[in-house]
């Protein structure tokens, strides 16, 4: 199953992709190539979040079964936007395959942990 990971301390928010969906097997596996697609859109518009001054101090790594980011929000609204629109995606995929996909908030205080 693919974790989904989605964090907020404060202005700092964090996504943790973590494992695969074994849906069907590598190179046939349609909830692991949703999950995919939606994760390289993401980390791409947070590069260019970046480059535009939207978010600031972008994190990110890029592994088979594990990826991550993590950035400061500068611009709420247009930060948020790309987030949300994300998120919406990995949803409808949690939705439709919940045994290989399950999205998780995080929400924690500032100065928590």
């Amino acid at each position: 199953m693919t974790h989904i990971f989605v964090g907020r301390n404060g202005n700092w928010h964090e996504i943790r992709i973590q494992g695969h969906a074994d849906y069907a097997k590598q190179g046939d596996d349609i909830v692991c190539a949703a999950i995919s697609a939606l994760s390289y859109t993401l980390m791409q518009s947070l590069l260019e979040a970046e480059e535009a001054g939207i978010i600031r101090g972008l994190q990110q790594c890029l592994d088979r079964g594990d990826i991550r980011a993590g950035y400061e929000s500068i611009h709420h609204g247009t930060a948020g936007t790309i987030l949300n629109t994300i998120l919406c995606g990995f949803r409808m995929v949690e939705e439709r395959y919940p045994k290989n996909c399950e999205v998780i908030l995080e929400d924690r205080g500032v100065g928590e942990k």
